[in-house]
């Protein structure tokens, strides 16, 4: 990693005045390994430095009150020449009157601007391992030549960016890059694809990053491997560069643990795909991104499973899991209007779910003959009776293997669910079950 994107160590940096690059105060600018703090020196003068950290809302000096000072939401500082703007800047606990320190912390750290507000955005573009091979795009081809030829040959070259969707600027970039060592002796070339949004107008930073956390998460659901992002870069329209008599664009790192920002190593995971880019496509992205959004509960659930499932509890995984199944039926249910399967509210009259065993039941038809598992009937069974039996101390549950085994079987239920809703071909996902992360789990339950 560069090393001047690296705050481990923790630096001296200057806090900038608002409207021009006068320093004002030294402060110390680190990564504590689980957040970005700014921490700041102040005297015993209640300076405007004091005034944000203080726990009261008013402060009287001399007998005359001083109004309270809003901590800025942007903060920008410098350190031997670069720097580094704050953004979404908050404070962490409050101190009392005297001299001492208060600490910032920042949601991003942007690096190399001196000038820019970055506020609001007008582009990002992140980084995400496995996102190359998943969508099957190369900036790279290789040639061993025939059996006599000595000539290997490595050819990267830039391919067209897929447009996902042009309305919101959503786009599929690739990219490589080619690096020399005298050093080790060693020509290093690497392709990757970006994932890209850009708007004509300033967008807030939730606004980007909804379409690139969402991206990371259909990764993530498609072969059940766990991502963070390995690089996050923005841009505003008016931060350029001239090369050669040109205008570049200035792209700016960011630095963040919300979302996680890792960029110590960029190395694909060795996966076998649910579904991939080619078996749905940009129709396929854009239904997914829909499905995020009216789906919201059951698709945020089946996201944080994917990467936190070896981190919970037997018990705790198959209660989010059937939340998350019950989510999904109750949108089946709702969107194609399935009356038999919702009952009035005595209270409020609205329409609201049967039971759990009826969102099973909508689900398994969702599925039709693509359904994975021999028995339909005695997975919606133990699936009620596990997690009915997690929820409540008075009901009867299933025993610790009939739990592992039927939420291994939900958790590939719903990610075929997604795969079919995305365009996806049923055969193709009969096909790859049995050599899914998931599906191996339960290979011996398998129909075909």
């Amino acid at each position: 990693m560069d090393k001047k994107l690296d705050l481990t160590e923790p630096i001296i940096a200057w806090l900038l005045k608002p409207d021009s690059n006068c320093a004002e105060v030294a402060a110390m600018l680190r990564d504590t390994g689980k957040r970005f703090e700014l921490t700041v020196p102040f005297r015993d003068n209640f300076d405007k430095y004091q005034q944000w950290f203080l726990s009261s809302g008013m402060v009287v000096l001399h007998d005359k009150p001083l109004e309270p000072v809003e901590l800025p939401n942007i903060i920008r500082t410098v350190s031997n020449g670069r720097f580094y703007t704050l953004v979404g800047c908050r404070v962490s606990g409050s101190v009392s009157a005297g001299t001492g320190t208060g600490v910032v912390v920042p949601t991003y750290v942007v690096f190399g601007n001196s000038k820019t507000n970055f506020e609001k955005i007008h582009a990002m573009r992140s980084g995400i391992p496995g996102l190359s091979p998943w969508s099957g795009i190369s900036s790279l081809s290789l040639s061993l030549g025939d059996g006599s030829s000595k000539k290997t040959e490595v050819i990267a070259e830039p391919r067209n960016e897929i447009v996902v969707d042009a309305s919101e600027g959503l786009k599929l970039r690739p990219g490589y890059s080619v690096k020399t060592s005298l050093r080790r002796d060693e020509v290093t070339a690497r392709q990757m694809v970006f994932i890209e949004t850009r708007t004509d107008e300033l967008r807030d930073w939730t606004w980007h990053l909804f379409y690139h956390r969402s991206l990371m998460n259909l990764l993530t659901i498609s072969d059940w491997v766990p991502r963070t992002f390995a690089d996050l870069e923005v841009l505003r329209d008016e931060d350029f560069y001239e090369l050669d008599g040109e205008k570049r664009e200035m792209w700016h790192p960011v630095l963040s643990y919300m979302p996680r920002v890792d960029r110590s190593h960029f190395e694909n995971p060795e996966s076998q795909y649910l579904f991939c880019f080619s078996d749905i496509r940009e129709e396929g992205i854009r239904k997914w991104l829909e499905l995020v959004d009216r789906c919201q509960q059951g698709m945020t659930l089946l996201a944080y499973v994917a990467k936190e499932q070896e981190h919970l509890a037997l018990e705790t995984l198959n209660m989010l899991t059937g939340t998350m199944l019950d989510c999904i039926g109750w949108y089946v249910v709702k969107t194609k209007n399935q009356i038999k399967r919702m009952k009035r509210n005595s209270k409020t009259g609205e329409m609201q779910s049967a039971g759990f065993y009826q969102m099973l039941e909508a689900v398994q038809e969702e599925l039709g003959d693509v359904f994975p598992f021999t028995d339909p009937e005695d997975w919606r069974r133990n699936m009620r009776k596990a997690f009915v039996g997690n929820k409540h101390g008075d009901a009867e549950g299933v025993d610790f293997q009939t739990m592992y085994d039927v939420t291994m079987q939900s958790l590939v239920i719903a990610r075929m669910w997604v795969g079919l809703q995305l365009g996806a071909d049923g055969n193709t996902l009969k096909e790859r079950v049995s050599s899914d992360e998931i599906g191996k789990r339960v290979s011996r339950f398998i129909a075909w």
